[in-house]
């Protein structure tokens, strides 16, 4: 009789169990039935998607030109958007080339239109260290690796990629020729350790539950 009564009483706790996470999964339901029909871009936001124009860029000081004026980057997507990632657009003038050098970020710039060539800098002279860009051509850089960049054409554009993200407004250190990584409080880092990567790299808002159907399951 013992052993049925435990049985019994396993079988109904089971049931309640089932009970519950049904209750649970019909008012997760009834919740985004009751919410418009938006794709989430963010997981805080109801927002469904980024739309930036250069005069927005330009608007919020995210348009930054190098002292010779070599060099304008327009910052369209940084840390604060919570993407994971930045995105920039790179228009070079012909005739001057232009340093690009992260010791604390990975790099990648894809041209859209142009030409130039481009020059693996620090590792001596050998042959693939000097190539020829256009439209197409993509460079990608390890954290401090070192290139230089020269158009040939009037202007060469191109979209870049960093990660960890821009912040926005920050330059290089005149001083000493290092870009920063800028922590998720806005510090500066002219260098890091292990102790700060979870500070400069984080999963995207939208990601940091996890990807659905997973992170809508309300027992996770």
């Amino acid at each position: 009789m013992i052993v049925r009564k435990d049985a019994m009483l396993f079988d109904r706790n089971i049931a309640q169990h089932n009970c519950i996470r049904n209750m649970l999964r019909l008012s997760t339901l009834a919740v985004k039935a009751s919410k418009p029909l938006t794709r989430s871009f963010h997981a805080s936001a109801p927002s469904s998607f980024i739309v930036r124009s250069l005069d927005d860029v330009r608007q919020r000081h995210r348009v930054i030109t190098s002292d010779d004026g070599a060099l304008e980057t327009r910052r369209y997507l940084v840390r604060n958007d919570e993407c994971g990632f930045s995105v920039q657009q790179e228009v070079l003038k012909k005739g001057a080339p232009v340093r690009l050098e992260f010791q604390n970020h990975v790099y990648a710039l894809l041209v859209t239109r142009g030409n130039g060539h481009v020059r693996l800098l620090d590792v001596g002279e050998g042959p693939g260290q000097f190539q020829k860009v256009a439209e197409g051509s993509l460079v990608a850089l390890n954290a401090a690796e070192a290139i230089e960049i020269e158009a040939e054409s009037d202007e060469l554009h191109a979209v870049s990629v960093m990660n960890p993200p821009v912040f926005g407004v920050e330059k290089k250190n005149d001083t000493t020729g290092v870009f920063p990584a800028v922590d998720s409080d806005g510090e500066p880092l002219e260098s890091f350790d292990l102790t700060k990567v979870e500070r400069l790299f984080s999963a995207p808002e939208s990601l940091k539950g996890g990807s659905a159907p997973m992170k809508d399951d309300p027992l996770f």
